[in-house]
């Protein structure tokens, strides 16, 4: 008779003891479906230039590639242009460098990717440290697209949507706060000589 009490105790022990385990490993998720993100790990917003320790940052700035500048212009359809003096990446080793591991852009400069004839077009923001506005600009020089502020870090693709002569890159938030639209023309680009 002892011996079934033994067991029985024992029994009972395993089973709470399995119970408490399984309740455990399957504890409901802080979020409401998985396409939800974990809100118990995210980190508020910090600007990405300010996390890369500022070393790393001026060691690869003066590593940069010296890239060719031109002067460009965009007409703008109020008939006034805009002028900036562009670093131009044609090779695709100075396109896939682009403006990366840059820490500040000055109004007014920005990086121009010219392509021999119109192409589709896919950008990232990998290793950028500051947000861009990406220009998408067709043969004639008419703006196609705008992405305002692309995120630094982000290694989400960014397309063009159509064949495209060119991209510009310009600080994050200048095409709002010079009020550049799609279908202004740049100029510079082979369709027309900048003279500011």
């Amino acid at each position: 008779m002892a011996h079934k009490k033994i067991w029985l105790i024992s029994g009972g022990v395993f089973f709470i003891a399995l119970a408490v385990a399984l309740a455990f490993a399957l504890k409901p998720s802080v979020c409401a479906s998985p396409d939800e993100p974990v809100a118990a790990v995210t980190t508020p917003a910090v600007n990405q230039a300010e996390q890369i320790p500022p070393e790393i940052v001026s060691e690869k700035v003066e590593a940069r590639p010296d890239f060719p500048r031109q002067k460009l212009a965009i007409q703008q359809k109020n008939g006034r242009n805009l002028y900036f003096d562009v670093e131009v990446a044609t090779t695709p080793e100075e396109q896939t460098y682009g403006l990366m591991f840059k820490s500040d852009l000055l109004s007014g400069t920005g990086m121009l990717f010219l392509f021999p004839q119109e192409q589709e077009a896919s950008f990232w923001m990998k290793d950028t440290f500051i947000p861009l506005d990406m220009l998408f600009i067709r043969g004639d020089g008419t703006i196609a697209k705008i992405i305002a502020s692309a995120k630094p870090q982000d290694i989400n693709t960014i397309k063009s949507g159509e064949p495209v002569r060119a991209v510009l890159e310009i600080g994050g938030g200048e095409s709002k706060r010079l009020k550049i639209k799609t279908g202004d023309i740049v100029l510079g680009i082979g369709n027309q000589a900048v003279t500011p």
